[in-house]
């Protein structure tokens, strides 16, 4: 049994799972899916299960019969892909406000509370394209009811020192705001300030941080070992897996 993350081609060392399985065709249990096996490696492909609970997938590896899976070995031909469509969100569940009146679809729980001034967050994006479109996706939400019909919520959002959003918006209400991270955006380590600001005539005002996602043209570059993506094409994509020392 074992544990992946998103759904794609993953691999596993042939001498471990030889171990305790002996030296047999092996299957996934899932549908029993054959797993292609070049004396190194174990290569098998899974769907992938994703929540805004839980991003992993439990698998079960199990001896069977038949032909191993095959191996195509060719030269790509046709248009070469150097990078794929990238969506990262990051929703944690940590502070629980009941008394809204209305919420993300239902979820009442959100991931930070953010009063007057400046609430520091940092987040990994890994292998952004330089100079593609790149956009940061910010769910807001303003808690403190306005004393006055004219008074209105204002944040202010800064992506690694760059202002990409400004907004505004009034009552006690959600706000999803997409920002232009295309000048901002670096690989790794990303630091995005949001300052909440009084001069909507809101003086102790109090904002919600539910969600924040990055979308952005990222490089085929493993980032801790680990890569996931998915290419939504109408015909037929053959993907050549390229590997380096230490690490692909």
């Amino acid at each position: 049994k074992g544990l992946c993350k998103g759904k794609g081609l993953f691999s596993l060392d042939y001498n471990d799972v030889k171990s305790t399985l002996g030296e047999n065709l092996l299957f996934l249990s899932d549908g029993l899916k054959r797993i292609y096996n070049d004396g190194k490696n174990l290569y098998f492909y899974m769907d992938g299960y994703r929540s805004y609970w839980t991003d992993e997938n439990a698998f079960f590896i199990i001896r069977g019969n038949g032909e191993n899976a095959g191996f195509i070995s060719a030269s790509p031909s046709g248009g070469t892909i150097n990078s794929f469509d990238e969506e990262i969100v990051y929703d944690e569940d940590r502070y629980l406000f009941p008394a809204i009146p209305v919420g993300d679809d239902g979820d009442l729980w959100f991931m930070r509370y953010m009063l007057k001034g400046d609430t520091i967050l940092t987040f990994n994006v890994p292998y952004p394209v330089a100079g593609e479109p790149a956009q940061l996706q910010l769910s807001l939400f303003g808690y403190t009811t306005p004393p006055t019909p004219s008074s209105f919520h204002h944040i202010k959002a800064f992506l690694n020192g760059v202002e990409v959003c400004d907004g505004k918006w009034g009552g006690v209400a959600p706000l999803e705001i997409e920002c232009d991270a295309t000048s901002s955006i670096t690989h790794g380590s990303n630091s995005l300030k949001i300052s909440v600001l009084t001069d909507g005539g809101i003086s102790n005002d109090m904002v919600l941080l539910d969600r924040v996602v990055f979308r952005y043209k990222r490089e085929f570059r493993t980032d801790e070992g680990e890569l996931f993506f998915e290419i939504k094409d109408e015909g037929d994509v053959n993907i050549c897996l390229l590997y380096t020392s230490p690490s692909p």
